[in-house]
């Protein structure tokens, strides 16, 4: 049961990776999925590390808010552990 909720949860995070924005996507991809290190996705997208550091904050939280919202309106549950991403 536990492996099926985990697959559950990751399908479900991908599918809201797919509705980001593109830069908030691509750089969420580029570190969480490809595990590129912010030096390398900061050359690749042409970034200030900083700025990297903002806009993949900003994408984190919109993945938890977005989940955290599904999860409230599926089965009541107010919030995800920040593990989920």
């Amino acid at each position: 049961m536990r492996s099926w909720k985990a697959g559950n949860q990751k399908l479900f995070c991908h599918h809201i990776i797919d509705k980001l924005p593109d830069i908030y996507k691509d750089v969420i991809r580029l570190r969480e999925i490809d595990g590129l290190s912010y030096e390398e996705i900061a050359d690749k997208t042409e970034q200030n590390i900083n700025t990297l550091r903002v806009t993949l904050s900003r994408a984190r939280k919109m993945i938890r808010d977005e989940f955290n919202k599904y999860q409230y309106e599926r089965r009541g549950i107010k919030e995800v552990d920040r593990q989920v991403l």
